[in-house]
């Protein structure tokens, strides 16, 4: 286990093994996470570190569906679903469009 000191100007050195092992940079931003009486500190992930997650994937994905075609109640809920989520999405883009 490591440790580090609160500065006066609420400061901590993260332990050089620490930066290391996370391959954590200067600037880099980290989220401080409460729990109960315990401290987590996260480094924030960019989005191209996101997007790296799928780099892997070469093809597109296609779902397996037979089960909503199989079942018009399942398909008719899931299609007012879409359509709710749809118009939702387009009701915040217009209020938050200048």
């Amino acid at each position: 286990m490591s440790s580090a000191t609160l500065s006066s100007k609420f400061q901590i050195l993260i332990p050089k093994e620490i930066r290391e092992s996370m391959n954590l940079k200067p600037g880099q931003k980290l989220d401080f996470i409460q729990i109960g009486g315990s401290l987590r500190v996260v480094p924030q992930r960019s989005m191209k570190d996101i997007a790296g997650i799928a780099s892997h994937v070469t093809e597109p994905f296609e779902r397996d569906r037979s089960d909503l075609n199989d079942d018009p109640e399942l398909r008719a809920a899931v299609d007012a679903r879409l359509k709710w989520a749809a118009n939702t999405a387009d009701a915040t883009h217009k209020r938050f469009t200048p």
